[in-house]
């Protein structure tokens, strides 16, 4: 029969246990702690703060969400079929997630359809001028700046390899494209386009080369933002907590950059707001291209209510071959994109290089600020002369990609903090239920102790 000592044993050894419980508790809820907590203050690099951004998402991201499903901003046209100009790539991914569903003929908009020339983007030119090419080597260094436009910030595409695509029905999600194909792509748009002297890209030391790194990080955070809400295992389309965990949370300087990148679509959107709203929006449906009217107007407004001036392109550029390599190096990248073996990967990258290239435009290009008109009809012309339909198209969806990316990270980071909460509970409970069970067997031996002993005495 056990004895005193062997009681204070046990409820020593039980207590021990509880503490070890409770410590790990408290130490998993501060590992945690640090990739839940929100953020928040000045983005760097930028005029705005995270809460400002965050009221102002909170007003666009229905709108970009009702714009999107519209026809004019459904259909994009872009050329999947151009080969990688960098190194040889003879496998395509085998994954059924990676195929891209085009759009049939008679969905495309009827005045799309009999327009003369259905460019690909505006970079489409008889005048543009090849880039030389080098064997595994992305940066293109050798071309002169007079033969460039330097209102064109991507590469030009091939139309006659361009298709329609329905946005809808190839929504951007987990594609199984990972691994050394996907990790060469982010090296090449990583690590070949740095500024001349810079080591480590996301401390150049001039702002172009930061701005630069940070708008790219936030495209890559955002893609795997949207890659972690929709992750495909097993054929079920579900969000990973364990992939944005891993992948986002864990890096609070990636997140910020999604925000750094959402400020500079909407100082564009700012900026060229008249273009936006002067735009002939035209798939021959009124109802609906009123509807995007109404929406673009909405839009502009909120963002222009809200949040003024959250990035300063001011401060960029004083020198101009600084523009010159930042453009030369987004253009690199835009090349990059016909070296993703993934075809929907494909084309959501050149969907939203394109829409960051359009934002550079509508933020560099001297003319924008001055393009206003009495009438409708004066301003369009204008605006075609600089924007192309496919333009428009591809900097919604960018904003609205963004937007949504701050969206799913607030709705990831709930599920984290009642993951956590839940583990805590889960842990209390187990506490809770030690410190009962080393209540009972003490009692229970304390009281099978004294039955002895008052056995013994009689």
């Amino acid at each position: 029969m056990p004895s005193m000592p062997n009681v204070a044993a046990i409820l020593a050894s039980l207590t021990f246990g509880v503490v070890v419980v409770l410590s790990v508790t408290a130490l998993t809820y501060h590992v945690a702690s640090d990739k839940i907590s929100p953020l928040s203050g000045l983005v760097d690099e930028n005029c705005a703060d995270i809460e400002t951004l965050d009221r102002t998402n909170q007003l666009i991201f229905p709108l970009l969400q009702d714009l999107k499903k519209r026809t004019f901003f459904r259909i994009f046209q872009v050329d999947l079929n151009s080969d990688c100009p960098f190194w040889a790539q003879n496998v395509m991914c085998e994954s059924s997630a990676c195929g891209v569903c085009e759009c049939p003929h008679d969905q495309i908009p009827l005045p799309w359809k009999m327009q003369k020339s259905d460019e690909v983007d505006r970079a489409v030119r008889d005048s543009f001028t090849s880039w030389p090419l080098r064997d595994d080597n992305l940066l293109v260094k050798n071309m002169r700046w007079d033969q460039m436009d330097p209102n064109q910030w991507i590469a030009n595409s091939n139309p006659e390899k361009a298709t329609y695509v329905d946005l809808t029905l190839n929504p951007e999600a987990y594609t199984a494209y990972r691994g050394y194909a996907s990790g060469k792509i982010w090296d090449a748009i990583y690590k070949e386009n740095c500024f001349t002297g810079d080591s480590d890209p996301s401390s150049s030391s001039c702002v172009e080369g930061r701005v630069f790194y940070r708008i790219i990080s936030g495209l890559h955070a955002s893609i795997t933002s949207h890659i972690a809400e929709n992750y495909n295992e097993d054929g079920v389309v579900a969000p990973s907590l364990e992939v944005y965990m891993e992948r986002l949370a864990a890096f609070p300087e990636r997140r910020k950059n999604i925000y750094f990148a959402l400020s500079l679509m909407l100082r564009a959107l700012n900026r060229g707001a008249a273009l936006m709203e002067g735009y002939p929006y035209d798939t021959g449906n009124a109802e609906d291209d009123e509807a995007v009217r109404n929406s673009i107007q909405q839009l502009t407004r909120a963002v222009s209510q809200q949040c003024e001036s959250p990035f300063d392109e001011t401060v960029l550029f004083k020198q101009e071959s600084l523009r010159q390599q930042f453009q030369r190096n987004f253009r690199n990248i835009s090349l990059i994109m016909d070296c993703v073996s993934c075809e929907k990967c494909r084309l959501h990258g050149k969907l939203q290089i394109q829409g960051l290239g359009t934002a550079f435009r509508m933020l560099f290009d001297p003319i924008v600020p001055s393009m206003t008109a009495k009438t409708t009809e004066e301003l369009v012309p204008r605006v075609e002369a600089v924007l192309q339909r496919n333009d428009v198209i591809a900097f919604i969806n960018t904003l609205s990609k963004f937007s949504t990316a701050l969206h799913i990270q607030e709705s990831m980071q709930a599920r984290a903090r009642r993951l956590v909460l839940l583990q805590g509970l889960a842990l209390s409970f187990v506490c809770l239920l030690l410190i009962v069970t080393a209540t009972l067997l003490c009692r229970t031996l304390s009281f099978k102790t004294k039955r002895t002993s008052k056995k013994h005495t009689e």
